[in-house]
């Protein structure tokens, strides 16, 4: 194989590897406000990062933003079952089958930041609870069926 060929085939190989890797990552924007929101990182998680700092800050502006929460979140299950049934005869020499079975279920997660916008107007916080009134007394009632 010349080597104009071959150094062709290699530049060829490293193009289509490089546009495989950079399509593995992208965001998907699960709550946008003008308060701020949430968006989940999908593939790899540092290319995925970028695009969701490019996003934050296309929806925050020139304030910038604060990101508050950052983790795992379940989005569902995904569960396997397989079985099996066996022929055979009773005690008494009748016809009988045996059934057995498993399943298998897994959580689907995926990586959700949470950010804020600055300078935007928050929510107010919840009013705390009322205090108790002096000399009252708790009572608890359980009933059960």
């Amino acid at each position: 194989m010349p080597s104009v060929v071959r150094s062709s085939v290699i530049t060829t190989a490293l193009i289509a590897a490089v546009a495989t890797l950079s399509g593995c990552s992208g965001i998907r924007v699960v709550k946008a406000s003008k308060a701020g929101g949430e968006i989940a990182l999908l593939g790899n998680r540092e290319e995925a990062m970028t695009k969701a700092t490019m996003e934050m800050n296309r929806m925050c502006g020139p304030s910038g933003f604060n990101i508050v929460e950052e983790g795992e979140t379940v989005i569902g299950t995904h569960s396997t079952s397989s079985g099996q049934t066996t022929a055979g005869h009773t005690f008494f020499g009748a016809p009988a089958t045996r059934s057995s079975g498993t399943t298998d279920t897994i959580e689907k997660t995926e990586w959700r930041v949470k950010y804020t916008c600055n300078g935007a107007a928050q929510p107010p916080a919840p009013a705390p609870a009322p205090a108790p009134m002096p000399g009252a007394k708790i009572h608890e009632l359980v009933v059960r069926f």
